[in-house]
């Protein structure tokens, strides 16, 4: 599911793993042709899937055939085991941080 951010500024891709509850997300640029590192510490998600609304905790990924870190990447993933066979998932990103440029409450999926 791609999500535009911010007056096309930036984009983010969110791919969930219904198989193994994982939930990835991927910040871009403003035509989503390439990755934006980032610093954020942690991406907060508040997720609806069927009636329940959950909040869930997306931390940094480490890539090294990327050269990217904890703390300059482009993605960022969280694993529940609520996510697993989920379908129809809504939600809001609570803050992104995209090196300076801010941006609260991002809905996606509606």
């Amino acid at each position: 599911m791609l999500v535009e951010v911010g007056d096309h500024r930036f984009n983010v891709e969110l791919v969930h793993d219904a198989g193994t509850g994982t939930l990835t997300l991927y910040t871009l640029d403003a035509h989503a042709e390439n990755f934006v590192r980032t610093a954020m510490p942690v991406i907060e998600l508040s997720l609806t899937a069927g009636s329940q609304t959950h909040t869930l905790s997306l931390l940094p990924v480490a890539n090294p055939a990327t050269g990217e870190t904890v703390g300059a990447t482009s993605q960022y993933q969280a694993e529940a085991a609520w996510l697993k066979g989920a379908t129809g998932l809504t939600g809001t990103i609570t803050r992104l941080d995209f090196n300076g440029a801010e941006f609260i409450q991002i809905p996606f999926g509606q």
